[in-house]
């Protein structure tokens, strides 16, 4: 194993694509089924190869957006990318089509499969170029926003730095930080609506090649769903109107009330608690030593990966000049090592985006040693269930990181997560919106916006704020551009991160058990058969999320704040 430094990144170059075409050209040309597979392993090897450039490269671009070689390598695959997918298209259906089928379905399993067929559809030679141009417009967001230098203060701050500013004390204070925050986006709107106009109409334009009236569906199938489609996701959010929102409308009024605040303004979404919010107490360096021991102390499994994480630099937690905004998790498969990225800031968001990546990451490194990556990659309605639950588990070590403002900490969280679900949901239905009538103005897009808010967070009150007003909020979501359809995931996952929340409560050892077995099962199963494997129940039926509200309501009330 090396450092993460020392990772070498090699371009995949022309000889590769030749390698890979003469393999998938021998796969065809065999016909017994230990040498196809002894082939299907060779084409594993290059997929593992080509996914961990990309992945290095997209590390590093990411770590410094103006470094100028990874600049120039993230182009390239970009460029690439789409070729080397539709590689993996024209051997997947030799696979679906071999005669050998049969054998390969008990070696590997039946979902591979149908994950196979799903993937199928989202690609033939005709969009190629489209991929490609597509990518560039979402990477132009990236580089948009990580361009930001916000003036506050008489010092310049990029988005993720503003963060404790605009839930500090002072209420004055607040307003200055958020109108800073979203002047960027307001001086920049011409170039964010123009950014996703072209995305909207590109993706619409890939859709209607494929033979589809319009994205939705696309979108769909590049998340890999399986086993439920549109309306259970529509029955999903309908639910959330109908049991979480008004949670979170009792939770606005308790708030208003601890900060003594009724006027209440978005600059006073992040300020919970008078003498302000609980933030960690320690230093980078102490926080991460902490982490070590809660993981110790965890399992032996989450012991052995986090030390692994910690001895080869496998996380950039940071914020710094140039990184790009927000966190996430990758995986480096020649190395089988995941790594973690992330923007500390100083805020109780620090635990949070370290426990919630630690999730997916724990999952990377326990599924590592499976045969094929399409069995170990997870879809995001499953990855995001990792991650949330996570934080939970997590919870019994808070006060090594809170002191005498545990309880307040994970009061903080409770609420931000429940906060959270019906944000999610707008996302979600504003995609939908959208994709349903690519032809909707810059302005149209925004009134939808800002009327799907209504619905969802109705406490919301931008006076003040013209920007944010006329319907703006949305276009710091990094999913809506780079990965549509994503972010329902999360208020999907957090529905059964939940219900291991209350069974650890209960039980720890046992919803620990429940978890491990999420694990170990990675992307060998269906979304609903896998929750079910696991004990734990639907989000799609209504009656499951009532009992969710009963339970976050009861546990609220235990809270004394």
């Amino acid at each position: 194993m090396k450092n993460f430094e020392d990772m070498k990144y090699i371009r995949p170059d022309e000889d590769f694509f030749l390698d890979l075409k003469e393999l998938i050209e021998k796969f065809n040309s065999e016909h017994q089924f230990e040498k196809q597979n002894k082939i299907l392993k060779e084409i594993e090897l290059k997929k593992r190869f080509f996914i961990t450039m990309s992945s290095l490269c997209h590390i590093r671009y990411t770590i410094n957006t103006e470094d100028e070689f990874y600049k120039k390598e993230k182009n390239y695959f970009i460029e690439k990318t789409p070729t080397f997918d539709n590689n993996l298209k024209i051997f997947h259906e030799s696979l679906l089509n071999s005669k050998n089928r049969r054998s390969f379905e008990d070696l590997y399993g039946k979902t591979l499969f149908k994950k196979i067929e799903l993937s199928n559809k989202n690609m033939n030679e005709e969009i190629m170029e489209d991929l490609t141009e597509e990518e560039k417009l979402a990477n132009e967001y990236v580089k948009l926003t990580a361009s930001a230098k916000i003036n506050f203060e008489n010092k310049k701050y990029n988005i993720s730095q503003m963060t404790p500013f605009m839930a500090c004390e002072q209420r004055d204070e607040r307003k200055k930080a958020w109108d800073a925050t979203y002047n960027f986006f307001y001086e920049n709107i011409e170039k964010f609506d123009s950014i996703y106009d072209e995305l909207v109409k590109k993706r619409t334009k890939i859709a209607k090649k494929l033979g589809y009236k319009n994205f939705i569906q696309v979108g769909y199938n590049r998340m890999g769903r399986l086993g439920y489609g549109e309306e259970e996701v529509k029955k999903f959010r309908n639910a959330i109107k109908k049991y979480i929102v008004p949670i979170t409308q009792d939770l606005i009024e308790k708030q208003k009330s601890r900060i003594n605040i009724q006027d209440f303004k978005y600059y006073d979404l992040n300020y919970y608690f008078q003498g302000g919010n609980p933030y960690p107490k320690d230093d980078y360096e102490k926080l991460i030593e902490k982490s070590i021991l809660m993981y110790d102390n965890l399992s032996k499994e989450t012991s052995e990966f986090f030390r692994t994480m910690k001895e080869y630099n496998l996380f950039d937690l940071k914020s710094k000049k140039s990184k790009a905004t927000g966190g996430y998790c990758t995986y480096l498969p020649e190395y089988k090592v995941p790594f973690i990225f992330a923007n500390f800031n100083g805020t109780d968001h620090d635990i949070k985006v370290l426990t919630h990546e630690t999730g997916h990451a724990f999952n990377a490194y326990i599924t590592r040693n499976f045969d094929l990556l399409l069995n170990s990659s997870i879809t995001m309605e499953i990855a995001e269930i990792h991650s949330m639950s996570m934080e939970f588990f997590t919870w019994k070590w808070m006060e090594s990181f809170y002191d005498e403002e545990t309880e307040k900490a994970k009061y903080l969280h409770l609420i931000k997560t429940i906060f959270s679900i019906p944000y999610m949901c707008t996302v979600d239905e504003f995609q939908h919106e959208v994709y349903k009538k690519p032809e909707l103005s810059a302005l149209e897009r925004r009134k939808v916006w800002r009327e799907l808010e209504k619905e969802y967070t109705p406490y919301k009150n931008y006076e003040g704020n013209k920007y944010l007003e006329d319907g703006g909020y949305w276009q710091k979501q990094l999913h809506i551009y780079r990965k549509p359809f994503y972010y329902i995931d999360y208020a999907l996952a957090r529905i059964c991160s939940y219900q291991f929340l209350f069974k650890s409560l209960e039980n720890f050892e046992k919803s620990w058990d429940d978890y491990m077995k999420l694990n170990k099962f990675g992307a060998k199963k269906e979304y609903i058969d896998l929750l079910e494997s696991s004990n734990l129940k639907t989000p799609f039926e209504e009656k499951n999320i009532k009992e969710i509200a009963e339970n976050l309501k009861n546990l609220l009330d235990k809270f004394n704040f």
